[in-house]
């Protein structure tokens, strides 16, 4: 209501005002993640608001984003043009990392194997191991390796994120050897060369010097 008064006149109007509440917004809560995640789809309600902060159109990608605390927005205006923003924090995880000790890997046959050696670090610690490998798999951060060929490594931290490495195992076959005879010597001979295959080894034993 408006009143002026002019000397001992009045004059007096009124108008009604319509105050529209604001939209009431609802967004799905989502995560968290591990930092390799596939992207994730985002909803909020009312449809047909925009997305902000850290979502890229209605979706949030973990990969991009990264391990930390990202804030995504959520903007809707409604039929009066009144406008809300809400926002929804969305958690991810650092990956762990693994490491294979030896990398490249090598034996000889008649060794038979060569350890491997996992070990995880980052992530949320806590970490289980899972190897795949040509001859068959296992829970140990170690593993006897008998085969040649690619040999895989998972590791899971407390979070339940992953990372894979892999090494590569070679076996060696022993050299065949053979010692060339000389056939009969006599008594007489100061010293006799002695010959085998393949050539560039090195001898021993009680008649060498």
């Amino acid at each position: 209501t408006l009143t002026v008064v002019e000397d001992t006149c009045m004059g007096e109007d009124q108008l009604d005002l319509i105050v529209n509440p604001l939209p009431n917004i609802n967004i799905t809560p989502i995560g968290p993640f591990c930092a390799n995640a596939m992207p994730q789809a985002l909803s909020a309600t009312p449809f047909g608001g925009t997305w902000g902060g850290a979502a890229t159109g209605n979706v949030f990608n973990p990969v991009t984003n990264g391990p930390g605390i990202h804030t995504v927005t959520y903007t809707y205006t409604d039929n009066n043009n009144c406008s809300k923003t809400e926002s929804l924090d969305i958690e991810v995880y650092e990956l762990p990392e693994v490491v294979i000790d030896p990398d490249p890997a090598e034996f000889c046959d008649n060794e038979g194997s060569v350890l491997l050696t996992a070990t995880g670090s980052n992530g949320a610690g806590g970490y289980s191991f899972m190897w795949n490998t040509p001859s068959g798999t296992g829970t140990d951060n170690t593993y006897d390796a008998t085969l040649s060929g690619q040999h895989f490594i998972t590791v899971t931290d407390d979070n339940g994120c992953t990372s894979t490495a892999v090494t590569v195992v070679m076996s060696h076959p022993n050299p065949t050897v053979e010692i060339l005879d000389p056939g009969p010597l006599c008594g007489s001979d100061d010293y006799f060369a002695m010959n085998a295959t393949p050539p560039g080894g090195y001898w021993d034993g009680a008649i060498i010097s």
